[in-house]
């Protein structure tokens, strides 16, 4: 790109006015032309079409010297794409390696099979374990260069500064997955990865813009540093459409239909020639199997209602005092407000393993009566959960079950996972499988299940959206169903909302959030005045009051209907299953369970047939 620049950016300006000037600018950069690209022998898979032009752009932005993002939707095939990319070297430029490919621990296993299924004759080394294994697996490595082989080394993000010889050494291709990373510029990993040296550069990631400019700049940052230098000039270019514009953060910008326009067209722009963006729902709409979403909104045990309303009124006290209330207080008291609506147990250390492992939670009571179906129909499921706790309590009340599952979490060596993904992929016995959201979401091929059960919502979509990937990609041949399980509460409500905004500004431009700042703690603290039905501090008002839209009440006692009922069963399980036969056996099985003695009680069904615990029955004390 240097080596043309001047003369592009003069065709560039001087092109007529009515030349499309985003098309031109992606030719000009990509001003090599790659003829007769072929999908190389070696490859053992039949490609995509969308596979196939990700090859295509992969050969232009190499023989361009670029480097680029591919940021296809999760599930669509980064991975192979990338292997037939080197394959394509390989065969086709005779460019052997070595190759370094940076990725999560937990995807390693898979990045090696997926080696061993696709691109056999790759000479595959894994840099991991113990200092004298690592060695021998890079010199293994660059042996096997030496040799001719066509070689490639697979490490962990923690291995990069640890490791000096991969900082020494001339890579060819250096692909980072899940790219995103590398959003902070500040990190050890990114001061790492930026002295690795490679001929190009590729991201691999579903989510290239997170939460702020800051983020997109540092990726870009990573990849062209000749060209993005300077943070400061990077956000002015961006912000220019909206001078004057006070306070764009995520709770109180409102962008209308022009300025959105002004800034979609600068991003798209400027990364048109780096990026490479597919969605599912563009390129593979008449080959994956339907998707359908469930929401199931559940009410909470009288034990919950109990805590809730307790944590509530102390909270609104702690409120009172706006001068006096810290960050880490209004974060401590969210956090207890989230824990209580999953289940009481977690406040408890010790806890009987019977019938109180789900009539003490709305929400395990609801999955009690999900999987009593999906197992007796031959589905496997996923079940992710943001805490480590609530898993801890998940496999409790599955053991007591006797529901044949693995679980993995942040906490499970590397060995184990991969173990643990084959048992749940390969053993028909194996039918459910516990993931933690941040271990369980990244580049794992779960496709043996064809439910994903979300049982908490995380603040960031993209994470549930990475969960749901796990089952919903290329190669999936059955109907998926993703439930959410969310309670009658405020605090879940509140998050829901959230994400919905996020999602929705993700839908208008390019990952969510692109102009949130990171709130402060004045935000988080009326977020939560506004999640409990408070009217905003004296504060937040007088710095609202030159504009209107800051200061917005959620009163929860006036909430919507659709989040004022729980789900209707006969809904639930419409959505839920897969063709009549299991409609009619959910029927069956719900007038199983949920049946009681005619009476003159005003309790609600659940507690009345007992799926639920009464009043009486909330631990006193508590």
């Amino acid at each position: 790109m240097k080596r043309s620049a001047p003369d592009a950016v003069a065709t560039w300006r001087s092109s007529p006015a009515g030349v499309d000037k985003r098309d031109l600018y992606v030719r000009l950069v990509h001003s090599i032309q790659v003829p007769d690209i072929q999908i190389p022998t070696g490859l053992c898979a039949e490609l995509l079409d969308h596979q196939v032009e990700g090859l295509e752009w992969l050969a232009s932005v190499y023989a361009n010297s670029l480097h680029g993002i591919l940021a296809d939707e999760m599930g669509l095939g980064k991975t192979i794409q990338t292997i037939t990319f080197l394959l394509y070297l390989e065969e086709q430029q005779n460019n052997r390696g070595p190759h370094l490919i940076v990725a999560p621990k937990s995807t390693l296993g898979n990045w090696q099979k997926e080696f061993e299924r696709f691109a056999p004759s790759y000479d595959v080394h894994m840099l991991t374990g113990e200092c004298g294994d690592r060695q021998a697996s890079f010199l293994a490595c660059q042996k096997a260069s030496v040799e001719g082989k066509a070689a490639v080394l697979l490490t962990n993000y923690e291995q990069v500064h640890r490791n000096e010889g991969l900082l020494q050494s001339a890579w060819q291709i250096i692909v980072v997955d899940e790219g995103h990373r590398l959003k902070n510029t500040e990190t050890v990993l990114h001061g790492a990865m930026s002295q690795l040296k490679g001929r190009m550069r590729l991201l691999l990631t579903g989510t290239p813009v997170q939460n702020s400019l800051n983020e997109l700049w540092a990726l870009m940052h990573y990849l062209l540093p000749d060209m993005f230098t300077c943070i400061m000039d990077f956000k002015a270019w961006f912000a220019s459409p909206f001078k004057g514009v006070h306070g764009l953060n995520e709770f109180d910008v409102q962008l209308d239909q022009e300025q959105e326009q002004k800034v979609i067209s600068k991003m798209h722009s400027l990364l048109a020639p780096f990026m490479l963006q597919r969605r599912k729902s563009e390129v593979l709409a008449d080959r994956l199997p339907a998707k359908v979403d469930v929401t199931v909104r559940v009410p909470l045990s009288e034990w919950q209602k109990s805590v809730y309303a307790d944590l509530k009124r102390k909270t609104i006290r702690l409120l009172q005092d706006d001068s006096s209330v810290a960050s880490d207080q209004v974060n401590n008291a969210l956090m207890q407000l989230r824990k209580i609506v999953l289940h009481p147990y977690l406040f408890l250390d010790h806890y009987p393993l019977d019938e109180g492992l789900y009539r003490t939670s709305g929400k395990v009571e609801m999955l009690d009566r999900l999987l009593t179906k999906l197992l007796s129909n031959n589905h496997k499921v996923l079940i992710f959960s943001q805490f480590t706790s609530m898993l801890d309590i998940l496999e409790a009340y599955l053991k007591w079950r006797n529901i044949v599952h693995v679980r993995l979490d942040g906490q499970v060596p590397h060995e184990q996972r991969r173990q643990r993904i084959d048992r749940f992929n390969e053993d028909p016995s194996c039918v459910v499988f516990l993931l933690s959201a941040r271990a369980g979401g990244l580049g794992l091929n779960l496709q043996a299940a064809d439910t994903v059960i979300l049982f908490d919502l995380d603040w960031n979509p993209q994470n549930d959206k990475q969960a749901v990937a796990r089952v919903h990609r290329v190669g999936q041949r059955r109907e998926v169903r993703v439930l959410r399980i969310l309670t009658e509460s405020g605090v879940e409500r509140h998050i829901e909302q959230r994400c919905a905004e996020k999602l929705d500004m993700e839908n208008k431009i390019m990952g969510a959030g692109m102009f949130h700042r990171k709130p402060s703690g004045d935000q988080r603290r009326e977020a939560l005045r506004a999640m409990l039905g408070l009217p905003p501090s004296s504060s937040s008002c007088e710095a609202a009051s030159s504009n209107v839209d800051s200061c917005v009440v959620v009163d929860e006692s006036s909430k919507t209907a659709s989040c004022d009922e729980t789900s209707k069963i006969a809904e639930v399980n419409r959505l839920l299953a897969r063709g009549d036969h299991e409609m009619a056996s959910f029927t069956h099985l719900d007038a199983e369970l949920l049946c009681w003695e005619a009476s003159q009680s005003q309790e609600p069904d659940l507690v009345r047939c007992g799926r639920l615990m009464s009043a009486e029955e909330v631990p006193k004390g508590f």
